[in-house]
């Protein structure tokens, strides 16, 4: 049955950026009506005191009902809606029910990726924006209650995909998986394109990477710079020489392009299986048996 709303949450780092501006946009039977901006100011950073759902289903209500009735299936989109992996998804419950409480009708959808696959892009996103640990570090930070940082339970997918099912109805809760979409993107398209009950054979712009990663030598280099970047809230200081810094960040992916992401180099991946291979199983078997996902053929640990 086609959805009277759909919600994508995420995750990060699962062509996301595709799908919010060549698919979702692009489909005739498709109507964006909500990104980051406007979801962010809604639903995602209002305090708890101050949040309501009335509010938010009020400001979005014009675009969705002028996507009805352009015979369009409304969509808000962005993959913060899963919660920030630096923060540990610690407000991803958080989210999932002012979402239910604005638009309990909506129908959700979610990628999930192979977690080390995923350790390793969200720690060099991490480092990309001014991040200073080492990658062992990242996935294992001190939790002293402080303030919220990266947990593998993030990496658990079953738990917030059952969760939306719980609050939407599992006949509502599409899971979708990012390897799919790199090995036969046609295949993903059209699986999503019959969840949603819309017209599949639309011709979309081939997937090219976008927001793409650094190489490995590149990101331990760029760690070591961030020292002297700072200025947001994953290094909160004020860079001493600002416009050094920038400057040596766009100096760094020109070298990385030209030299860097050609050297051999210790392997992020291979640290981080190292780290974190035998952790998900017991999740990606919950997720799989719930969701009626083959995650083996896609490489998933499910042993």
């Amino acid at each position: 049955m086609r959805p009277e709303l759909l919600i994508h949450v995420g995750y990060h780092k699962t062509a996301t950026t595709w799908l919010q501006s060549s698919f979702f946009p692009r489909h005739p039977d498709l109507s964006v009506v909500g990104q980051y901006p406007d979801l962010a100011g809604q639903l995602i950073y209002p305090d708890g005191l101050t949040f309501h759902a009335d509010d938010a289903r009020r400001f979005f209500q014009p675009r969705i009902a002028a996507a009805v009735a352009a015979s369009k299936i409304p969509v808000l989109t962005t993959e913060r809606l899963s919660g920030n992996p630096h923060s540990g998804g610690y407000d991803s419950k958080t989210i999932a029910d002012r979402l239910h409480d604005a638009f309990p009708q909506a129908s959700i959808l979610i990628v999930v990726r192979r977690q080390v696959d995923m350790a390793v892009s969200m720690y060099k996103q991490y480092v990309r924006v001014g991040g200073i640990c080492t990658l062992r570090e990242y996935l294992f930070p001190p939790l002293d209650g402080r303030i919220p940082l990266f947990r593998l339970e993030f990496l658990e997918y079953h738990r917030l995909a059952e969760y939306y099912a719980s609050l939407f109805g599992p006949e509502r809760v599409r899971v979708m998986v990012y390897e799919q979409f790199c090995d036969d993107p046609t295949s993903f398209i059209g699986d999503l394109c019959d969840f949603l009950d819309i017209r599949g054979g639309v011709s979309f712009p081939a997937h090219k990477r976008v927001n793409e990663s650094l190489s490995d030598s590149a990101t331990r280099l760029k760690r070591r710079v961030n020292r002297w970047h700072g200025g947001d809230s994953l290094f909160p200081v004020t860079p001493p020489v600002p416009r050094l810094t920038g400057g040596l960040f766009r100096a760094i992916q020109r070298f990385d392009r030209a030299i860097l992401s050609r050297l051999p180099t210790t392997n992020l991946k291979d640290e981080a299986a190292g780290l974190i291979r035998d952790r998900f199983g017991a999740s990606n078997r919950e997720l799989a048996r719930v969701f009626g996902l083959d995650l083996a053929q896609h490489g998933y640990d499910i042993c």
